[in-house]
């Protein structure tokens, strides 16, 4: 003879019991809700590149770095032996895990053709603001 030990199940009429849940909850009004949703991912820094570089340029400190060939015209130029460190700050700032290098920045810079905000001159690593971009450094 063979004895199964098993364990005897409750069974319940009661509405507790049998309710389970797998996501949405009925409330009082008989609709259901949904669970509370994930909070929304960490978004980087909204700062253009043009915006970043005003400001750099408007408190001088990487002067070593870039600076005004004619502010008033809204030429900059970027060293060419320390370009890379704006490059790096500019990355830091937009919370890159690997470091900016100037020939991605300067990639970003010619996109800005398009739009017209800021645009290529004929000398060396030099680059010119647009007049409505300037407006924003005087407001």
């Amino acid at each position: 003879l063979m004895t199964v030990n098993s364990t005897a199940l409750k069974i319940s009429d009661s509405e507790s019991d049998e309710r389970i849940s797998y996501g949405a909850e009925p409330n009082f009004s008989g609709a259901t809700t949904s669970p509370p949703s994930p909070p929304p991912p960490r978004r980087r820094s909204r700062c253009r590149l043009y915006q970043f570089l005003l400001a750099l340029l408007a408190s001088g400190a990487m002067s070593q770095s870039v600076w005004w060939l004619d502010r008033d015209r809204g030429v900059f130029q970027f060293s060419s032996v320390h370009k890379e460190a704006v490059a790096r700050r500019w990355g830091q700032h937009k919370g890159n895990r690997t470091p900016m290098s100037y020939q991605k920045m300067a990639r970003a810079l010619r996109g800005y053709r398009v739009s017209g905000q800021v645009r290529k001159v004929k000398r060396k690593l030099a680059y010119q603001f647009s007049p409505a971009v300037l407006q924003t450094l005087s407001n």
